[in-house]
């Protein structure tokens, strides 16, 4: 009742589709993700002060290519948080909550079909009922692909339509049978739909998460998916065997230190070369734990040959090191 102060959040560059809404990093509060044209996907949140403060918002880099669709969220991993998809040309893209692409490799459909641009939204539902969810999407040649959260295709697809679909399909139980059903409209209006259990019985899940374009038939944009537990399999604090630099080979004037910590931790990255000379040291204490970080690396002025990049993470009263070898070539 009364005037209502708005809260300016910030400025977005060249923004693709709505916002959508989710608690993406399990803090209880909710969340503002918005994805571009060039790929990157701001993130608004707040922090865990009392009253709780709007934080600096978390911006992704650009993928190549950038972004062709609205975005989707879903825990698509089951690992605590949510992560945000969106089409690119021939790819699928995932973002984690703090801005990390997920392990740099995008969800690629087959090169052999030319799918170009994927400008509907992802959709995301367990449609085999094996207790993980995968990924639907609708390509402009017609065809509709089911993959898995790891890039495997599910069996029975891809389908194909009439004619080329630009909009987001509809998954859901439509005739209250127990089971899902797809509908997707092409570019001239062709309706189909299709039963999943027809199209292979196996296909008999029931959990949809986002199941249309705005996530939900009221169009809100809003997830109310209640994200898996954490992973504490691994008692480390900084797990040697998800440590990595992409891309490597380097060949480009960037790289990437990837890490996943079990816990909040300062990070320290050292960086030698093949005579033992320190070349780089960098220390940043704005990780995230449960989750990937990564710390970019400045190639420039780095000649070719083999570097030795010494990870140290301090945190809940640890301290681990691990080893990554990284190549430059000219």
């Amino acid at each position: 009742q009364g005037p209502q102060e708005a809260v300016e959040l910030g400025l977005i560059n060249s923004p693709l589709g709505s916002p959508a809404v989710a608690d993406l990093d399990s803090r209880g509060w909710d969340d503002v993700a918005v994805v571009s044209t060039n790929g990157s996907v701001t993130v608004f949140g707040y922090d865990d002060s009392q009253p709780p403060a709007l934080k600096e918002p978390v911006v992704s880099r650009p993928v190549p290519g950038g972004a062709s669709s609205p975005l989707a969220l879903a825990d698509i991993d089951n690992d605590g948080f949510v992560e945000v998809l969106f089409g690119g040309d021939g790819v699928v893209w995932v973002v984690r909550h703090n801005g990390v692409v997920q392990s740099d490799k995008p969800i690629k459909l087959p090169l052999k079909d030319r799918v170009g641009l994927i400008t509907a939204s992802p959709l995301v539902a367990d449609m085999d009922a094996d207790g993980n969810l995968d990924i639907l999407v609708a390509a402009q040649t017609g065809a509709i692909y089911a993959i898995t959260g790891a890039g495997q295709s599910l069996p029975g697809f891809p389908i194909l339509a009439t004619g080329p679909i630009s909009v987001s399909p509809l998954i859901g139980d439509i005739d209250e049978d127990g089971l899902l059903e797809l509908v997707a409209f092409t570019d001239a209006g062709s309706a189909h739909l299709w039963h999943l259990d027809r199209i292979n019985s196996s296909l008999t899940g029931t959990n949809v998460v986002w199941g249309q374009l705005g996530g939900n038939s009221g169009n809100t944009s809003r997830l109310t998916q209640i994200a898996g537990d954490f992973d504490t399999e691994s008692a480390d604090l900084l797990p040697t065997e998800k440590a990595y630099c992409y891309p490597n080979p380097i060949r480009g004037n960037e790289a990437y230190i990837r890490f996943f910590l079990n816990k909040h931790a300062e990070v320290d990255l050292l960086i030698v070369n093949a005579v033992g000379q320190i070349v780089e040291q960098i220390t940043t204490s704005s990780t995230d734990a449960n989750t990937d970080n990564e710390i970019r690396w400045d190639t420039t002025d780095y000649g070719s040959g083999v570097y030795v990049c010494r990870l140290q993470a301090t945190g809940g009263g640890r301290t681990e090191t691990c080893f990554i070898k990284a190549a430059i070539i000219r």
